[in-house]
């Protein structure tokens, strides 16, 4: 038995991707975000395939994610697929394990797909102990990006309106 776990894209984002902000294949390996691959490598570079201990991978838009958590604690293979219908699959498999006559196996992975809502993937990274939060580029500034982003939020949240908050 392997677990497996896959998210398909019927076709790449209409959306085009300003150089603040990725869209496409993304995901966390070994602990680090990557966010290097886009819908055009996968169709000219062809299928990405990696190894990582834990982490995520999926697709990410301007405001939305779908991804794939497995288990934090297991080795995967992972990869990111074009086809050629012009769609797109991101993918992984578990560690393989003989399941003996009358015993089980038990594999548990997480998938997420919703708003890339700042406080929300800071919950979920919490609770999976993965950063899911990276599905947000922050760039190279992520650790003044993120306080300033979240002194932005308190202000909001006790003024209501981004306007003022900015100001």
């Amino acid at each position: 038995a392997r677990p497996y776990g896959l998210v398909s894209r019927a076709a790449a984002s209409d959306e085009t991707s300003p150089w603040t902000l990725h869209l496409g294949p993304v995901g966390v390996f070994d602990g680090v975000a990557n966010y290097k691959w886009g819908y055009k490598d996968l169709r000219k570079d062809g299928d990405q395939h990696f190894s990582s201990t834990g982490g995520w991978l999926g697709f990410g838009e301007k405001y939305w994610l779908t991804a794939l958590v497995p288990d934090q604690r297991a080795a995967v293979d992972a990869s990111f697929r074009s086809n050629a219908s012009g769609g797109f699959q991101a993918d992984f498999a578990g560690v393989q394990a003989a399941v003996a006559p009358g015993h089980a196996a038990t594999a548990q992975s997480h998938f997420f797909a919703g708003a890339k809502e700042v406080r929300l993937l800071d919950r979920y990274t919490a609770e999976l102990g993965t950063p899911l939060e990276r599905a947000i580029d922050w760039g190279w500034f992520r650790w003044f990006m993120k306080p300033i982003f979240a002194l932005l939020m308190w202000i909001y949240d006790h003024i209501g309106n981004f306007g003022v908050s900015i100001i």
